[in-house]
C-alpha cells in the first residue's frame, strides 16, 4: 500500500499538545503540501520536533514516512517508548545510533530500511538488547550477516525477517 495520507506541520503541533498520549501511529503519512499520490515523489517530513513533547509515549509508528536522521534526533528523547516502527526510513547507520538511548524499547521494526548495514545494526541492537529490546524486524534491510547478532550476545532478542542476499552466479 502506498503512503498516501496527508498530514501537516500544524497537525503535528496539535498532536504534541496531547500530553497523556501513549500510542501514536503516523505510518503511511506524507506532507499535505505535496501532490496527490501518483504524482511526483513525496518528500519526507523532516521536522518531527513537536513529537519530542510526548514524553509519555510508549508506542510510535513512523513507517513509510521516509524518516531521516533529523527525525530520529527528534524522537531520541522519548525514553518511555517500548515499540517503534521505522520501516522505509532513509537514515543510515549514523542516524540509527541516536536511538541507543531508548532503553525501554522492547520492539523495533526496521522493515525496508535499506541503508542499515551490519555495523549499524550491531551498534544499535547490542546495547539495547542488554536493556529491554526483545524483538527486531529487519525484513528488507541491508544486513548480510546474521551471525553478527549471535556473536554479539543478542540471544535474548528475537530477530525476524533476516534473509541474506543471494550470491550471484
Amino acid at each position: 500500500m502506498p503512503c498516501q495520507y496527508p498530514i501537516t506541520k500544524e497537525f503535528l503541533g496539535q498532536v504534541a499538545q496531547l500530553s497523556t498520549l501513549q500510542d501514536l501511529d503516523l505510518s503511511a503519512t506524507y506532507p499535505a503540501e505535496l501532490p496527490a499520490p501518483g504524482g511526483q515523489m513525496r518528500q519526507p517530513i523532516k521536522d518531527l520536533r513537536p513529537l519530542s513533547a510526548l514524553t509519555g509515549l510508549t508506542s510510535l509508528g513512523l513507517a513509510c514516512m521516509g524518516i531521516q536522521k533529523p527525525g530520529l534526533d527528534a524522537i531520541s528523547c522519548l525514553k518511555s517508548l517500548r515499540s517503534l516502527k521505522l520501516g522505509g526510513g532513509r537514515f543510515t547507520n549514523k542516524g540509527l545510533r541516536v536511538l541507543t538511548g531508548l532503553t525501554s524499547l522492547r520492539s523495533l521494526s526496521l522493515v525496508n530500511c535499506y541503508n542499515i548495514t551490519d555495523k549499524g545494526f550491531k551498534a544499535l541492537v547490542a546495547p539495547l538488547s542488554k536493556q529491554s529490546l526483545a524483538q527486531v524486524d529487519v525484513r528488507g534491510c541491508g544486513l548480510t550477516d546474521l551471525s553478527l547478532a549471535v556473536n554479539m550476545g543478542v540471544d535474548n532478542c528475537q530477530i525476524s525477517g533476516f534473509h541474506p542476499p543471494l550470491p550471484f552466479s
